[in-house]
């Protein structure tokens, strides 16, 4: 059975040209544990487009940040990032005060574009 990065990646690859492509290992969401992933590599002066959905480990994003994000926008790419955030709460819910106040808000002053909403 695949774990869900796998999953994640395998899609990533399948909308990439073969050449594009070269193995090596990205870590899991368990500190420590790696696992071997295709991964996309473009090929030195490549390709004019990469297009890639991760999911990253809350505690690796401002890495995520640094590797990916800063090096790519260094090459003077023009970045669209769509983020998805999935919050659960167990123990007394997600207070209505923190989406509208918060969250809602600082969406609002920073710009940000809401492409979907759902409350359960």
């Amino acid at each position: 059975m695949l774990v869900k990065e796998e999953l994640v990646a395998r899609q990533v690859v399948a909308e990439l040209p073969p050449q594009a492509l070269q193995s090596t290992t990205a870590v899991t969401s368990e500190p420590g544990v790696e696992a071997p992933l295709s991964a996309v590599l473009l090929p030195e002066g490549g390709g004019q487009h990469l297009k890639l959905r991760v999911k990253v480990p809350w505690g690796k994003l401002s890495d995520f940040v640094r590797g990916v994000i800063m090096p790519l926008r260094s090459d003077g790419a023009k970045l669209d990032v769509e983020v998805s955030v999935e919050a659960r709460s167990e123990s007394g819910g997600i207070k209505s005060a923190t989406l509208e106040h918060n969250v809602k808000e600082t969406l609002r002053q920073i710009g940000a574009q809401i492409l979907e909403e759902f409350y359960d």
